[in-house]
C-alpha cells in the first residue's frame, strides 16, 4: 500500500512539475510573442514616421520653392533668392530649421545686399561674354583666336566659381571679392563637392536643349518643387565641407587671439616702471 501511495505521489509530483514547466514555457512563449509584436509595432511606427517625415519634408520644399519663385520675379532679386534658398536648405540639412517662412525671408533680407551685388556682377560678366561672342563671328585670324581663348578662360572660371558662390554667401560672412575667390578655390580643391553642386543644375538646361518635348512637359516642376529639392540635395553634400571650414575658421580666430594676447604680454614686459614703453626700430 505504501508503495502504491509512493508511486502515486511521484506521479503527481511529475505531473505538477510538467504542468509548471508547461506554464513557464507558455509564459516564455507569450513573452516572446509580446516582444515580437512590440518590435513589429515599433518597426511599423518607424515606417509610418519615415513616410510622415518624407511627406512633411515634401511640403516644406514645395512651399520653399514657391517663396523662391515669387522672389525671383523681379529678376534683380534672383541672387538674394538663391542665397535665401541655400540658407534655408543648409539649415534643413543640419536639422536646425525653424519656421520655414521666417528662415527664408530673414536670410533674404540679411543677404540681399551682398547676394544682389554678386548677381549683378554675374550679369555683367555674362553680358561681356555675349559681347565678345558677337565679335568672335566677325573676327578673323589672331583676333578670333584670342577672343576664343579669352571666352574659354572666362567660361572655365565662371563654371568653377558659380556653383559654390551663393552657398558661401548664405553660410559665411565676407566681402564679395573674397566670396568669388573662395568659391573658385574651394571648387578647384574639392572637385567632388563642386561636381555635386554644379551638374544637377545642368539637368533642365540639357533637357531644354536635347529633349525639348520632355522639358515642355516638366518645366513647371522646377517652379513648384525640383529647384528646392535640388538645392536641398546639394546642401546635404556640402554641409560637411562647410562644417570643416567653420572649424578651421574658429581655430584660426583662437590662434589669432592667442597671438594678440602674447603680443600684449610682450608689450607689458617692455614697459618700464615709469609707465614708458620701449620701442625698438629695426635698423635698415
Amino acid at each position: 500500500m505504501s508503495k502504491e501511495i509512493k508511486d502515486t505521489l511521484e506521479m503527481a509530483a511529475e505531473e505538477a512539475e510538467k504542468e509548471s514547466n508547461d506554464r513557464v514555457r507558455t509564459e516564455r512563449e507569450k513573452q516572446e510573442e509580446r516582444e515580437i509584436e512590440a518590435r513589429l509595432a515599433a518597426e511599423e511606427n518607424k515606417k509610418v514616421n519615415v513616410v510622415y517625415r518624407m511627406l512633411e519634408r515634401f511640403g516644406e520644399l514645395f512651399m520653399l520653392n514657391i517663396y523662391f519663385t515669387i522672389c525671383c520675379i523681379p529678376i534683380v532679386t534672383i541672387g538674394a533668392s538663391i542665397a535665401a534658398l541655400y540658407s534655408t536648405t543648409l539649415k534643413m540639412a543640419r536639422k536646425e530649421e525653424g519656421i520655414l517662412r521666417k528662415d527664408f525671408f530673414t536670410a533674404f533680407k540679411k543677404n540681399f545686399k551682398q547676394a544682389t551685388g554678386a548677381w549683378i556682377i554675374l550679369i555683367v560678366i555674362a553680358a561681356l561674354i555675349g559681347y565678345e561672342y558677337s565679335f568672335f563671328y566677325t573676327a578673323t585670324g589672331n583676333t578670333a583666336t584670342i577672343l576664343m581663348m579669352v571666352m574659354g578662360l572666362e567660361l572655365v572660371v565662371l563654371t568653377f566659381t558659380l556653383p559654390l558662390l551663393f552657398p558661401l554667401i548664405a553660410r559665411f560672412e565676407n566681402s564679395i571679392g573674397k566670396m568669388f575667390l573662395n568659391s573658385f578655390v574651394l571648387a578647384i580643391s574639392h572637385l567632388k563637392v563642386w561636381a555635386v553642386a554644379f551638374f544637377p543644375w545642368l539637368v533642365p538646361l540639357a533637357l531644354a536643349y536635347f529633349q525639348p518635348v520632355i522639358f515642355a512637359y516638366t518645366w513647371y516642376l522646377w517652379i513648384l518643387f525640383l529647384t528646392a529639392l535640388t538645392a536641398y540635395g546639394i546642401s546635404i553634400t556640402i554641409t560637411k565641407l562647410f562644417n570643416e571650414l567653420e572649424l578651421k575658421q574658429a581655430e584660426q580666430k583662437e590662434k589669432e587671439a592667442e597671438e594678440k594676447k602674447a603680443q600684449q604680454e610682450k608689450i607689458k614686459k617692455m614697459t618700464n616702471d615709469d609707465g614708458h614703453t620701449y620701442i625698438y626700430k629695426k635698423n635698415k
